[in-house]
Formats: structure tokens, sequence, C-alpha cells
């Protein structure tokens, strides 16, 4: 073999990581498990992502579709989403709206709004 292909081949990324030195070895384990983590979580948090807005669109569709508030309980008695639990907390409860200061949760995070 002639000694320009033999330096080509040892600059493959399999040679260099072979005769790389355990350190080198050990981060770059630690980055490819780190790599492996990320995705995970980006891939799960899609999927619960997805699941939410599926459960916000039926919500949605019940809301709209009801002919008042009390026939809209039902569905949402069963319903996990916030949107139905926020109905079903305040569900005959009209002093709970009437306060001067109503709790509203937008994405999961408790905000405090002033009603006129």
């Amino acid at each position: 073999m002639d000694p320009i292909a033999k330096a080509a081949a040892d600059l493959s990324p399999w040679a260099l990581f072979l005769e790389a030195d355990i350190v080198v070895k050990l981060v770059m384990f630690g980055l490819l498990a780190a790599s492996v983590w990320s995705w995970a979580i980006i891939f799960d948090r899609s999927r619960r992502l997805r699941a939410i807005n599926a459960q916000a669109k039926q919500f949605e569709d019940w809301f709209w579709k009801a002919e008042s508030l009390d026939a809209l309980y039902d569905p949402a008695a069963k319903a996990s989403h916030p949107s139905a639990k926020a109905l079903r907390e305040t569900h005959n409860k009209p002093a709970a709206i009437s306060t001067t200061r109503l709790r509203i949760t937008i994405c999961g995070v408790p905000r405090a709004a002033k009603t006129p």
C-alpha cells in the first residue's frame, strides 16, 4: 500500500476514534448519549403536544356544538383536557366567575386576570 493511501485510510472517523485517548472516547460516548437523550425528549414532547392539540380540538368541537353549558358539562366531565377541567371546576359555581379576580390557565400556567 502506498503511503498516501495509508494516510487517507488512517484519517477515517472510525480509525481516528480507535486511535484516540480514553478521555476522548469517553467524551464522544457522553455526547452520543446526550444526543440520544435529547432526541428522545424531542419525540416525547412532540407526541404529547399532538395529543394535547387533539384534546383541545375535541373540546372546542364539543363547546361549539353544545346548546348550553349544562349540555357541555356531560362530555367535559369525562375529558382530561385543561379546558374541560376548568369547566368542571366552575360548573354550578356562579360566584367563582363573578369575583374581581379570575384565575385563567393558559398552556398549563395559571394566570390572574381582572374581570371588568
